[in-house]
Protein backbone atom coordinates (compact mmCIF):
# COMPACT_ATOMS: atom_id res chain seq x y z
CA UNK A 1 0.00 0.00 0.00
CA UNK A 2 1.22 3.10 -0.68
CA UNK A 3 0.97 6.20 1.96
CA UNK A 4 -2.26 7.57 1.33
CA UNK A 5 -4.17 4.32 1.52
CA UNK A 6 -2.35 3.43 4.88
CA UNK A 7 -3.76 6.64 6.17
CA UNK A 8 -6.98 5.98 4.69
CA UNK A 9 -7.17 2.71 6.20
CA UNK A 10 -6.27 4.29 9.65
CA UNK A 11 -8.71 7.46 8.98
CA UNK A 12 -11.37 4.78 8.15
CA UNK A 13 -10.69 2.60 11.26
CA UNK A 14 -10.33 6.18 13.59
CA UNK A 15 -8.07 7.06 15.58
CA UNK A 16 -6.88 9.53 18.64
CA UNK A 17 -3.63 11.82 18.43
CA UNK A 18 -1.99 13.21 21.42
CA UNK A 19 -0.41 16.07 19.86
CA UNK A 20 0.70 18.52 22.91
CA UNK A 21 2.88 15.16 24.19
CA UNK A 22 3.56 11.57 22.79
CA UNK A 23 2.71 12.67 19.35
CA UNK A 24 1.34 9.23 19.39
CA UNK A 25 -2.06 7.30 17.09
CA UNK A 26 -3.61 5.47 19.29
CA UNK A 27 -6.47 2.73 17.16
CA UNK A 28 -8.66 0.53 18.08
CA UNK A 29 -7.58 -2.67 17.71
CA UNK A 30 -8.58 -5.49 15.10
CA UNK A 31 -6.55 -8.30 13.37
CA UNK A 32 -7.30 -6.66 10.12
CA UNK A 33 -5.64 -3.27 10.96
CA UNK A 34 -2.67 -5.28 12.76
CA UNK A 35 -1.79 -7.35 9.46
CA UNK A 36 -2.17 -4.04 7.58
CA UNK A 37 0.34 -2.48 9.70
CA UNK A 38 2.80 -5.99 9.87
CA UNK A 39 2.59 -5.85 5.64
CA UNK A 40 3.75 -2.21 5.43
CA UNK A 41 6.49 -2.50 8.16
CA UNK A 42 5.91 -0.04 10.13
CA UNK A 43 6.46 -0.64 13.81
CA UNK A 44 3.59 -0.19 16.70
CA UNK A 45 2.77 -1.33 20.35
CA UNK A 46 0.07 -3.23 21.54
CA UNK A 47 -1.03 -1.48 24.98
CA UNK A 48 -4.19 -2.82 26.40
CA UNK A 49 -7.03 -2.92 23.77
CA UNK A 50 -5.07 -0.27 21.96
CA UNK A 51 -2.92 -0.48 18.83
CA UNK A 52 -0.34 2.44 19.32
CA UNK A 53 2.11 3.81 16.69
CA UNK A 54 4.46 6.69 17.14
CA UNK A 55 4.47 9.36 14.53
CA UNK A 56 8.24 9.16 13.41
CA UNK A 57 7.20 5.49 12.42
CA UNK A 58 4.68 6.12 9.63
CA UNK A 59 5.70 6.29 6.13
CA UNK A 60 4.10 9.93 6.25
CA UNK A 61 4.86 12.84 8.25
CA UNK A 62 1.84 13.21 9.81
CA UNK A 63 0.68 17.03 11.31
CA UNK A 64 -2.69 17.49 13.26
CA UNK A 65 -3.23 20.72 12.11
CA UNK A 66 -1.57 23.75 10.72
CA UNK A 67 -0.35 25.20 13.94
CA UNK A 68 1.19 21.93 14.48
CA UNK A 69 3.09 21.88 11.35
CA UNK A 70 4.34 25.16 11.21
CA UNK A 71 5.46 24.51 14.66
CA UNK A 72 7.18 21.01 14.21
CA UNK A 73 8.39 20.68 10.59
CA UNK A 74 11.56 19.77 9.90
CA UNK A 75 13.35 19.40 6.36
CA UNK A 76 13.61 15.82 7.11
CA UNK A 77 10.02 15.70 7.14
CA UNK A 78 10.17 16.59 3.60
CA UNK A 79 12.07 13.20 2.54
CA UNK A 80 7.84 11.77 3.45
CA UNK A 81 4.80 12.61 1.86
CA UNK A 82 3.14 15.00 4.19
CA UNK A 83 -0.24 14.76 5.66
CA UNK A 84 -2.23 17.60 7.62
CA UNK A 85 -5.24 16.00 9.05
CA UNK A 86 -7.31 18.95 9.74
CA UNK A 87 -6.33 21.95 6.89
CA UNK A 88 -8.45 25.03 8.20
CA UNK A 89 -10.89 22.54 9.97
CA UNK A 90 -11.37 21.03 6.82
CA UNK A 91 -10.53 17.64 5.30
CA UNK A 92 -6.97 16.33 5.08
CA UNK A 93 -4.47 17.50 2.63
CA UNK A 94 -1.56 15.14 1.77
CA UNK A 95 1.40 16.63 -0.19
CA UNK A 96 3.90 14.44 -2.19
CA UNK A 97 6.67 15.20 -4.67
CA UNK A 98 6.95 11.62 -5.63
CA UNK A 99 3.41 9.89 -5.46
CA UNK A 100 1.35 9.95 -8.48
CA UNK A 101 -1.86 9.00 -7.14
CA UNK A 102 -5.10 10.36 -5.64
CA UNK A 103 -4.83 13.16 -3.22
CA UNK A 104 -7.50 13.71 -0.66
CA UNK A 105 -7.89 17.45 -0.69
CA UNK A 106 -5.26 19.19 -2.68
CA UNK A 107 -3.85 22.23 -1.80
CA UNK A 108 -5.88 24.78 -3.98
CA UNK A 109 -2.94 25.74 -6.31
CA UNK A 110 -2.74 30.14 -4.91
CA UNK A 111 -1.69 28.11 -1.52
CA UNK A 112 1.97 27.68 -1.03
CA UNK A 113 2.23 26.88 2.48
CA UNK A 114 3.68 23.63 2.16
CA UNK A 115 6.30 24.76 -0.70
CA UNK A 116 7.10 28.29 1.13
CA UNK A 117 7.83 26.40 4.65
CA UNK A 118 10.69 23.58 2.62
CA UNK A 119 12.28 27.01 1.12
CA UNK A 120 12.82 28.46 4.14
CA UNK A 121 13.86 25.29 6.32
CA UNK A 122 16.14 24.81 2.88
CA UNK A 123 17.05 28.54 3.33
CA UNK A 124 19.04 28.23 7.31
CA UNK A 125 20.71 25.35 5.38
CA UNK A 126 21.88 27.69 2.62
CA UNK A 127 22.80 30.49 5.23
CA UNK A 128 24.70 28.37 6.78
CA UNK A 129 26.93 26.50 3.77
CA UNK A 130 27.87 30.79 3.11
CA UNK A 131 29.50 31.02 6.77
CA UNK A 132 33.28 30.50 6.83
CA UNK A 133 34.50 31.43 9.89
CA UNK A 134 38.13 31.68 8.40
CA UNK A 135 37.29 33.91 5.37
CA UNK A 136 39.10 37.18 5.55
CA UNK A 137 37.88 38.59 3.17
CA UNK A 138 34.28 39.41 2.15
CA UNK A 139 31.59 37.45 4.25
CA UNK A 140 28.20 37.19 3.31
CA UNK A 141 26.93 35.31 6.31
CA UNK A 142 29.15 37.22 9.25
CA UNK A 143 28.14 34.91 12.15
CA UNK A 144 25.93 31.59 11.95
CA UNK A 145 25.23 29.98 15.77
CA UNK A 146 23.38 26.60 15.43
CA UNK A 147 23.22 26.92 19.24
CA UNK A 148 21.76 30.58 19.35
CA UNK A 149 19.39 29.96 15.97
CA UNK A 150 21.00 33.31 14.66
CA UNK A 151 22.00 34.57 11.92
CA UNK A 152 24.06 37.21 11.16
CA UNK A 153 24.98 40.05 8.56
CA UNK A 154 26.41 42.91 9.19
CA UNK A 155 28.29 45.82 7.59
CA UNK A 156 31.33 47.43 9.26
CA UNK A 157 31.38 50.52 7.03
CA UNK A 158 28.53 51.90 8.05
CA UNK A 159 28.31 49.99 11.28
CA UNK A 160 25.11 48.15 11.01
CA UNK A 161 24.09 44.44 12.27
CA UNK A 162 21.36 42.27 11.33
CA UNK A 163 20.00 38.70 12.80
CA UNK A 164 17.80 36.34 11.85
CA UNK A 165 16.14 34.07 14.65
CA UNK A 166 15.35 30.80 13.70
CA UNK A 167 13.93 27.71 15.81
CA UNK A 168 14.89 24.48 16.17
CA UNK A 169 11.80 22.77 14.67
CA UNK A 170 9.30 24.71 12.30
CA UNK A 171 8.81 27.61 10.00
CA UNK A 172 8.18 31.35 10.10
CA UNK A 173 4.64 32.91 9.10
CA UNK A 174 4.78 33.64 5.37
CA UNK A 175 2.13 34.41 3.07
CA UNK A 176 0.68 31.32 1.54
CA UNK A 177 -0.56 32.90 -1.62
CA UNK A 178 3.06 33.87 -2.91
CA UNK A 179 5.69 31.06 -4.27
CA UNK A 180 8.56 32.56 -2.62
CA UNK A 181 10.74 29.17 -3.65
CA UNK A 182 10.98 30.72 -6.51
CA UNK A 183 11.66 34.09 -5.83
CA UNK A 184 14.61 32.42 -2.83
CA UNK A 185 16.04 30.54 -6.18
CA UNK A 186 16.36 33.53 -8.41
CA UNK A 187 18.39 35.29 -4.68
CA UNK A 188 20.51 32.02 -5.14
CA UNK A 189 21.00 32.34 -8.80
CA UNK A 190 22.77 35.72 -8.47
CA UNK A 191 24.72 34.68 -5.41
CA UNK A 192 26.46 32.63 -8.04
CA UNK A 193 26.39 34.81 -11.03
CA UNK A 194 29.02 37.31 -10.21
CA UNK A 195 31.81 37.48 -7.44
CA UNK A 196 30.25 40.97 -6.93
CA UNK A 197 26.84 39.90 -6.76
CA UNK A 198 26.79 38.85 -2.69
CA UNK A 199 28.68 42.14 -1.46
CA UNK A 200 25.58 44.24 -3.45
CA UNK A 201 22.36 41.31 -2.15
CA UNK A 202 23.84 41.88 1.32
CA UNK A 203 24.22 45.21 1.30
CA UNK A 204 20.31 45.37 -0.27
CA UNK A 205 19.25 43.40 2.51
CA UNK A 206 20.62 44.98 5.67
CA UNK A 207 19.41 48.43 3.87
CA UNK A 208 15.70 46.82 3.56
CA UNK A 209 15.19 44.79 6.95
CA UNK A 210 17.29 46.71 9.50
CA UNK A 211 14.67 49.48 10.52
CA UNK A 212 11.96 46.66 9.79
CA UNK A 213 8.80 46.29 12.55
CA UNK A 214 8.61 42.56 11.53
CA UNK A 215 10.53 39.44 12.33
CA UNK A 216 13.98 40.34 9.97
CA UNK A 217 13.48 36.94 8.83
CA UNK A 218 10.05 37.13 7.74
CA UNK A 219 10.57 40.50 6.10
CA UNK A 220 13.33 38.71 3.96
CA UNK A 221 11.11 37.09 1.74
CA UNK A 222 8.45 39.57 2.01
CA UNK A 223 10.53 42.00 0.25
CA UNK A 224 13.16 39.80 -1.08
CA UNK A 225 12.00 41.32 -4.83
CA UNK A 226 12.96 44.71 -3.51
CA UNK A 227 16.12 43.29 -2.32
CA UNK A 228 16.77 41.75 -5.15
CA UNK A 229 15.97 44.75 -7.76
CA UNK A 230 17.93 46.99 -5.63
CA UNK A 231 21.10 44.51 -6.28
CA UNK A 232 20.58 44.17 -9.71
CA UNK A 233 20.03 47.92 -10.10
CA UNK A 234 23.44 48.53 -7.70
CA UNK A 235 25.86 45.91 -9.62
CA UNK A 236 24.45 47.86 -13.07
CA UNK A 237 25.57 51.17 -11.48
CA UNK A 238 29.00 49.07 -10.48
CA UNK A 239 29.00 47.78 -13.84
CA UNK A 240 28.76 51.02 -16.04
CA UNK A 241 30.84 52.99 -13.51
CA UNK A 242 27.66 55.47 -12.48
CA UNK A 243 26.62 57.00 -9.33
CA UNK A 244 23.07 57.79 -9.03
CA UNK A 245 23.53 59.87 -6.11
CA UNK A 246 26.43 61.33 -7.86
CA UNK A 247 24.27 61.87 -10.85
CA UNK A 248 21.33 63.19 -9.31
CA UNK A 249 23.73 65.95 -7.02
CA UNK A 250 25.29 66.98 -10.22
CA UNK A 251 22.07 67.37 -12.07
CA UNK A 252 20.55 69.48 -9.31
CA UNK A 253 23.63 71.71 -9.83
CA UNK A 254 22.68 71.76 -13.70
CA UNK A 255 19.30 72.52 -12.45
CA UNK A 256 20.11 75.58 -10.56
CA UNK A 257 22.67 76.59 -13.54
CA UNK A 258 19.87 76.75 -15.84
CA UNK A 259 17.47 78.80 -13.28
CA UNK A 260 20.05 81.44 -12.82
CA UNK A 261 20.72 82.04 -16.47
CA UNK A 262 16.36 82.25 -17.05
CA UNK A 263 16.71 84.79 -14.10
CA UNK A 264 19.35 86.67 -15.66
CA UNK A 265 17.05 86.78 -18.93
CA UNK A 266 14.08 87.39 -16.63
CA UNK A 267 15.66 90.36 -14.59
CA UNK A 268 16.78 92.29 -17.83
CA UNK A 269 13.50 91.65 -19.65
CA UNK A 270 11.80 93.17 -16.42
CA UNK A 271 14.34 96.59 -16.20
CA UNK A 272 12.52 96.92 -19.72
CA UNK A 273 9.14 96.20 -19.14
CA UNK A 274 9.05 98.77 -16.07
CA UNK A 275 10.68 101.32 -19.12
CA UNK A 276 8.40 100.34 -21.95
CA UNK A 277 5.89 102.02 -19.83
CA UNK A 278 7.09 104.78 -18.33
CA UNK A 279 8.46 105.71 -21.96
CA UNK A 280 4.83 105.13 -23.77
CA UNK A 281 3.63 107.31 -20.91
CA UNK A 282 5.77 109.89 -20.85
CA UNK A 283 5.58 109.69 -24.97
CA UNK A 284 1.79 110.30 -24.60
CA UNK A 285 2.01 113.17 -22.17
CA UNK A 286 4.27 114.81 -24.54
CA UNK A 287 2.29 114.48 -27.90
CA UNK A 288 -1.16 115.63 -25.32
CA UNK A 289 1.61 118.92 -24.78
CA UNK A 290 2.76 119.68 -28.34
CA UNK A 291 -1.04 119.22 -30.11
CA UNK A 292 -1.04 120.86 -33.64
CA UNK A 293 2.80 121.34 -33.72
CA UNK A 294 3.86 118.69 -35.99
CA UNK A 295 7.85 118.86 -36.04
CA UNK A 296 7.99 117.91 -32.10
CA UNK A 297 5.46 115.58 -32.65
CA UNK A 298 7.30 114.04 -35.67
CA UNK A 299 10.34 114.34 -33.32
CA UNK A 300 8.98 112.73 -30.27
CA UNK A 301 7.05 109.79 -32.72
CA UNK A 302 10.26 108.81 -34.70
CA UNK A 303 12.03 108.74 -30.82
CA UNK A 304 9.24 106.17 -29.93
CA UNK A 305 9.64 104.17 -33.05
CA UNK A 306 13.51 104.50 -32.31
CA UNK A 307 13.35 103.29 -28.89
CA UNK A 308 10.77 100.41 -29.17
CA UNK A 309 13.06 99.26 -32.40
CA UNK A 310 16.31 99.15 -29.83
CA UNK A 311 14.04 97.03 -27.31
CA UNK A 312 13.07 94.73 -29.93
CA UNK A 313 16.17 94.52 -30.50
CA UNK A 314 17.31 93.31 -27.01
CA UNK A 315 14.27 90.76 -27.22
CA UNK A 316 15.78 89.11 -30.29
CA UNK A 317 18.84 88.20 -28.24
CA UNK A 318 16.83 86.91 -25.35
CA UNK A 319 14.49 84.64 -27.62
CA UNK A 320 18.03 83.40 -28.80
CA UNK A 321 18.95 83.49 -25.38
CA UNK A 322 16.08 81.52 -24.64
CA UNK A 323 16.47 78.83 -27.11
CA UNK A 324 19.91 78.05 -26.88
CA UNK A 325 19.00 76.89 -23.21
CA UNK A 326 16.50 74.91 -24.60
CA UNK A 327 18.11 73.16 -27.08
CA UNK A 328 21.34 72.45 -24.58
CA UNK A 329 19.03 71.36 -21.95
CA UNK A 330 17.56 68.73 -24.42
CA UNK A 331 20.42 67.87 -25.39
CA UNK A 332 21.97 67.11 -22.10
CA UNK A 333 18.97 65.03 -21.29
CA UNK A 334 19.01 63.18 -24.32
CA UNK A 335 23.22 62.29 -23.23
CA UNK A 336 21.66 61.07 -20.03
CA UNK A 337 18.98 58.91 -21.52
CA UNK A 338 21.49 57.53 -24.31
CA UNK A 339 23.27 55.62 -21.42
CA UNK A 340 22.70 52.19 -21.63
CA UNK A 341 22.31 52.23 -18.11
CA UNK A 342 19.33 54.17 -18.16
CA UNK A 343 17.83 52.63 -21.12
CA UNK A 344 17.66 48.68 -18.64
CA UNK A 345 16.47 51.15 -16.06
CA UNK A 346 13.96 53.61 -16.85
CA UNK A 347 12.67 53.89 -13.59
CA UNK A 348 16.24 55.63 -12.46
CA UNK A 349 15.30 58.56 -14.66
CA UNK A 350 12.26 59.67 -12.94
CA UNK A 351 14.03 62.42 -11.53
CA UNK A 352 16.02 63.53 -13.92
CA UNK A 353 12.60 63.71 -16.11
CA UNK A 354 11.13 65.86 -13.02
CA UNK A 355 14.08 68.05 -13.58
CA UNK A 356 14.13 68.00 -17.21
CA UNK A 357 10.29 69.30 -17.14
CA UNK A 358 10.49 72.07 -14.21
CA UNK A 359 13.06 73.70 -17.05
CA UNK A 360 11.16 73.37 -19.84
CA UNK A 361 8.08 74.43 -18.39
CA UNK A 362 10.27 77.38 -16.70
CA UNK A 363 11.38 77.94 -20.66
CA UNK A 364 8.08 77.79 -22.02
CA UNK A 365 5.98 80.17 -19.68
CA UNK A 366 9.24 83.03 -20.43
CA UNK A 367 9.08 82.60 -24.27
CA UNK A 368 5.42 82.93 -23.93
CA UNK A 369 6.07 85.94 -21.60
CA UNK A 370 8.31 87.79 -23.64
CA UNK A 371 5.92 87.17 -26.88
CA UNK A 372 2.91 88.78 -25.30
CA UNK A 373 5.43 91.69 -24.00
CA UNK A 374 6.77 92.20 -27.64
CA UNK A 375 2.71 92.19 -28.69
CA UNK A 376 1.74 94.62 -26.51
CA UNK A 377 4.72 96.93 -26.77
CA UNK A 378 4.07 97.12 -30.58
CA UNK A 379 0.35 97.13 -30.34
CA UNK A 380 0.94 100.43 -27.57
CA UNK A 381 3.42 101.92 -29.89
CA UNK A 382 0.99 101.44 -32.90
CA UNK A 383 -1.76 103.39 -31.21
CA UNK A 384 -0.02 106.23 -30.36
CA UNK A 385 1.34 106.46 -34.04
CA UNK A 386 -2.50 106.45 -35.14
CA UNK A 387 -3.21 109.14 -31.95
CA UNK A 388 -0.37 111.51 -33.63
CA UNK A 389 -1.27 110.91 -37.18
CA UNK A 390 -5.24 111.97 -36.00
CA UNK A 391 -3.60 115.59 -35.66
CA UNK A 392 -2.70 115.64 -39.24
CA UNK A 393 -5.72 113.78 -40.76
CA UNK A 394 -9.47 113.97 -39.41
CA UNK A 395 -10.54 110.46 -38.96
CA UNK A 396 -13.65 111.03 -37.92
CA UNK A 397 -15.30 111.80 -41.32
CA UNK A 398 -12.75 109.46 -43.23
CA UNK A 399 -13.58 106.24 -41.61
CA UNK A 400 -11.83 104.53 -44.45
CA UNK A 401 -8.43 106.32 -44.18
CA UNK A 402 -8.76 104.73 -40.54
CA UNK A 403 -9.13 101.07 -41.67
CA UNK A 404 -5.88 102.10 -43.84
CA UNK A 405 -3.68 102.50 -41.51
CA UNK A 406 -5.16 100.08 -38.55
CA UNK A 407 -5.54 97.60 -40.49
CA UNK A 408 -1.99 97.23 -42.51
CA UNK A 409 -0.79 97.87 -38.59
CA UNK A 410 -2.41 94.98 -37.18
CA UNK A 411 -0.94 92.92 -39.93
CA UNK A 412 2.44 94.23 -39.61
CA UNK A 413 2.60 93.39 -35.96
CA UNK A 414 1.17 89.74 -36.57
CA UNK A 415 4.33 89.23 -39.12
CA UNK A 416 6.85 91.02 -37.12
CA UNK A 417 5.94 88.82 -34.14
CA UNK A 418 6.27 85.50 -36.09
CA UNK A 419 9.21 86.41 -38.18
CA UNK A 420 10.47 87.55 -34.48
CA UNK A 421 9.44 84.24 -32.64
CA UNK A 422 9.84 81.95 -36.23
CA UNK A 423 11.65 79.68 -34.25
CA UNK A 424 9.55 77.63 -31.36
CA UNK A 425 10.72 76.19 -28.73
CA UNK A 426 9.51 72.90 -29.53
CA UNK A 427 11.84 72.84 -32.37
CA UNK A 428 15.18 73.27 -30.59
CA UNK A 429 14.76 69.53 -28.54
CA UNK A 430 17.55 66.88 -29.79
Amino acid sequence: MNPLEIFCSLKEVGFSYDKEISKKIQLDYSEDLKKILETNSISFENQNSFIVIERKNLPFAFFEDINEFQSQIKLTDFEKPIIINSFNNTNPIYFSDSYDIQIIDKLPNENYLISNAKTFLESIGYFKSKYDENEVNFEFIDDFSLSNRTITFSSISEKKRLKFIFTPTGVIEMNTSVNYSTKFDEFKSLMLESKQYPVFLKKSLIKHLLNSSLNPYVSFFEKIDQIILEAKLDFNVYLHELSIDKIKAEYKDYKQQYFSSQNEILNKLTNQIIAVPISISATVFAISRLEGKGLPLFIVSFGLLCYIGYVTFLIKFFVRDILALHSQSSHDYKNLYDQSFFRENEDELTYFKQVKSSIDNRLSDLYLGLKCFTVIMWVSSGLILVYVLSHFIDFSNYNKDLFFFVIPLILFIYLFSEILFKEKLNDTNE
